[in-house]
């Protein structure tokens, strides 16, 4: 690779950096008084689909894209798409097929996911959004992370209505494990209280980490339940967890090789669940036990609380 290449855009963009700084320092106000009360942008973007017509404006969209505007396709299909939310069927289409042709030339990762996911909301309007198989992360990556990355990543799956009312922790032990090397004993805990989840770091304790607990022992001995499983059995889980079939059973593709859908393509008979299987499979081998009372039924569930796939 060129060295010069690590010069160019990539995470992030010229544009982007430009106006996050100017906002930050000098705030939202461009000092164009018309911008201190704006007329709401669903009522803005009714007045003028009145004013040019929903059809001149839906055509125009369409041409602009044909030739390779994108950007104006989108922002016209926009008014549309505003003033009708459930009707404009054909705008949502429109703007869906400007974001995915914005997102085709975008190096910027950030701009380009954003582009895929407003496309796959505008196809999906009036549908279920299923939850997201196996969390923003792949498998491959948090396998490569101590395994309290995985556990921290439960306090952000919490159910905000299931988990107010409740009051319970969770311990997990990982005991070193031969398959990966280097690897030492490591415990951390999960307390929710009132839909806040707190994570704390318990062993190693290297005095650098802010979320190393204040008193270790205290706060393992008072965790509800702790589970013990080895890292092989936690990579094992989370390429389950990514294998999770998505609802429609298959991803809608385009030619230009951009997903319409970005779901796993593991074919899965109706009511099976791999998660849960490969986690009986860990409790029958002994890569997963619990050492106090758990709130298992069957899969790996740590309270009613918590949302996502790995809960169910």
């Amino acid at each position: 690779m060129d060295p010069r290449d690590y010069l160019t855009p990539f995470y992030g963009s010229v544009p982007q950096s430009v106006r996050e700084l100017f906002v930050g320092h000098l705030g939202w106000f461009d000092a164009d008084p018309v911008a201190l009360a704006p007329v709401p942008p669903r009522e803005a973007a009714r007045r003028l689909a009145a004013l040019f017509g929903v059809g001149k404006l839906r055509d125009e969209a369409a041409a602009a894209l044909g030739r390779g505007d994108a950007q104006w396709a989108a922002e016209l299909a926009t008014i549309l798409v505003q003033a009708d939310p459930e009707g404009a069927v054909e705008a949502r289409k429109l703007k869906a097929d400007a974001f995915r042709k914005l997102a085709a030339e975008q190096t910027n990762p950030n701009w380009r996911n954003w582009y895929i996911t407003a496309a796959i909301e505008l196809d999906r309007v009036g549908k279920k959004f299923p939850a997201i198989a196996g969390g923003l992360t792949s498998p491959a990556i948090v396998s490569n992370l101590p395994p309290g990355a995985w556990v921290n990543s439960w306090t952000m799956r919490l159910d905000p209505t299931k988990s107010a009312g409740r009051k319970t922790s969770a311990g997990f032990l990982f005991p070193k494990d031969a398959e990966v090397p280097g690897s030492t004993d490591q415990r951390y805990t999960i307390a929710l209280q009132r839909a806040v989840a707190e994570y704390s770091v318990i062993q190693p304790v290297t005095g650098d980490d802010a979320l190393e607990a204040k008193d270790p022992a205290r706060t393992w001995a008072g965790t509800t339940f702790v589970l013990s499983m080895t890292q092989t059995a936690l990579y094992n889980l989370l390429t389950a967890e990514a294998e999770v079939a998505d609802p429609i059973g298959h991803v809608l593709s385009r030619p230009d090789g951009l997903p319409v859908w970005d779901l796993p393509t593991t074919p899965h008979h109706e009511g099976s669940q791999p998660l849960t299987d490969k986690f009986q499979g860990r409790l029958a081998r002994g890569q997963a036990v619990g050492l106090r009372k758990m709130c298992l039924k069957g899969t790996p569930r740590m309270a009613t609380g918590w949302a996502g796939h790995g809960s169910r």
